[in-house]
């Protein structure tokens, strides 16, 4: 999901630019629901991959978008899926056809055991932009929100949440990732929370999905009347909404941090085996908003898929939850 949200900012600045060509992404169904007021030349295609099993499965969803008749492909993705894909366009001599050149060796060297090449690499915004360059498109960029044309729906959410009382902070909270890599320890965020519960004039909305994560929440959640949990509550869409009405959200490295980026909203993020170095930073999220710890073994990890090597976390359990508490209420 985190993916794709990053794909928009880029893909609406170069359909805002020309205008008189139709782009089509292809996604999976689920995450057509993100592109909230795109771009007239913008539609989607949803699928489920789980039907497209094996080469077969591959060349008859190619069949399918053959019937399309593309002018050029952009392959954002470059994995054995979309790989496949793109050489079967490219067998055509009318399709033009580019891919995004991910910086694996950059990111091997960044997250090597020893010997690390520390420095900034481009950003996934800068590589999907290339993309559309080398297809002959100007990628100047011209999104601030998908909400930037338009008026979110405040109507589609419970009256409770439609608009903030004024003197009123509203702080989103998504502590989860989908690796353990990311995720700053439960104990901890609980720190967090039980912190700012002290705070009079803050509500906190709390982010996840799936039971465990739901249970966790509504513990939270059950502190105090000033906690929300919004797992299970809201549809993406409501959601998304909810994000522009934050202050600020707390989030991972992960697809909230993305998702409030796509809405404007500030988002103070929390970074452990991951780095914003390998180019996953949150759309024009400031890099003094990310937070994480000088160790010799960061980054360890690109996606936060690998065991902690010194088998402490330290790289988030060094992370206090007052200076977290401090840079979310902007005190320093």
């Amino acid at each position: 999901m985190g993916d794709v949200a990053m794909t928009i900012p880029v893909l609406y600045s170069v359909a805002r630019q020309h205008p008189d060509v139709h782009f089509t992404l292809l996604t999976r169904d689920r995450f057509t629901r993100l592109l909230l007021n795109a771009p007239g030349n913008v539609d989607t295609i949803g699928i489920d991959p789980d039907q497209y099993h094996g080469l077969k499965g591959l060349s008859r969803l190619y069949k399918q978008l053959k019937e399309h008749r593309f002018d050029a492909v952009a392959d954002l993705h470059d994995v054995l899926r979309s790989k496949y894909l793109r050489l079967r366009f490219a067998l055509n001599s009318d399709v033009k056809v580019r891919h995004i050149h991910k910086g694996r060796w950059q990111k091997r060297r960044l997250t090597a055991r020893c010997c690390k090449h520390r420095g900034q690499l481009p950003s996934s915004f800068y590589r999907y932009a290339e993309v559309f360059r080398r297809l002959g498109f100007q990628t100047e960029e011209r999104f601030e929100s998908v909400f930037d044309q338009s008026t979110p729906d405040y109507a589609a959410l419970p009256e409770q949440f439609r608009q903030k009382p004024d003197g009123q902070r509203w702080i989103g909270i998504a502590p989860f990732a989908k690796f353990a890599g990311k995720i700053y320890p439960i104990d901890m965020m609980e720190q967090i929370i039980d912190r700012l519960i002290q705070q009079d004039d803050v509500r906190m909305f709390l982010f996840g999905f799936g039971k465990e994560e739901s249970d966790i929440l509504e513990r939270f959640a059950s502190k105090s009347d000033h906690i929300v949990s919004c797992a299970g509550r809201f549809s993406p869409s409501q959601e998304l909404i909810l994000m522009s009405l934050l202050d600020v959200m707390l989030s991972m490295d992960s697809a909230n941090m993305h998702l409030a980026s796509l809405v404007g909203t500030r988002v103070v993020s929390l970074w452990g085996a991951t780095h914003p170095w390998a180019g996953f930073m949150g759309w024009k999220q400031s890099t003094h908003d990310a937070i994480g710890v000088s160790l010799d073994c960061r980054p360890c990890s690109v996606f936060g898929n690998k065991p902690c090597r010194r088998k402490d976390e330290a790289c988030m359990r060094q992370i206090r939850p007052e200076d977290v508490v401090r840079r979310l209420l902007k005190q320093d």
